[in-house]
């Protein structure tokens, strides 16, 4: 699993080098560099850790800027998520997670204003979850990758619509993976 994620980014690297000057004249015609969103997310369950919490879900904003002559983006997001607890033992918890995204668009004009874009994405952040349990309160920090596509729809009126799938490596010392689902809506401009 360790190998996949490093072969994904030397994969979208080569292919953002390859694929520059094919959408240069398209980025030229983008007239909207920047995007401001909100976002739903869903984590899933992972195989490799029992969670004492039933699946996560998600509330973030998110920055990104579309403007270089390449059609490489660059964004900032931060997510919160709630926990719900499945066993008795323990009481809610939430998590926190700042991320900054590199990612690759692959631009189809559907107008003159508006586009569809497939988006592979690369994202490292940092996640700040704290938990009770028999009254006690614990906090954790740790690493964390996101790699995933997303596709969005900028319409004629500069309305982001937006719905990705990702998976997530938690770097510990066994590291902890699950995948995810994500809609935004936001604007362009």
């Amino acid at each position: 699993m360790r190998r996949i994620f490093p072969a994904i980014f030397i994969l979208s690297v080569f292919i953002f080098i390859y694929t520059a000057d094919i959408h240069a004249e398209e980025r030229i015609n983008v007239k909207n560099s920047h995007i401001i969103a909100a976002e739903l997310s869903i984590l899933g369950q992972t195989n490799n850790f029992e969670d004492p919490y039933s699946l996560p879900a998600g509330i973030g904003i998110l920055y990104e800027y579309h403007g270089f002559s390449i059609p490489m983006i660059l964004g900032l997001e931060t997510e919160w998520f709630g926990f719900v607890p499945i066993n008795e033992n323990y009481n809610d918890s939430s998590m926190i997670v700042p991320s900054l995204i590199l990612a690759y668009s692959f631009i189809i004009p559907l107008s003159e204003k508006s586009s569809l874009q497939l988006m592979p994405a690369l994202s490292a952040g940092q996640y700040f979850r704290s938990f009770e349990r028999n009254n006690q309160t614990y906090k954790g920090s740790k690493p964390i990758i996101k790699s995933g596509l997303d596709i969005m729809l900028i319409t004629e009126k500069n309305m982001v619509f937006t719905i990705g799938f990702f998976y997530t490596l938690i770097m510990d010392n066994n590291v902890i993976s699950f995948p995810g689902y994500r809609n935004r809506i936001g604007y362009a401009f």
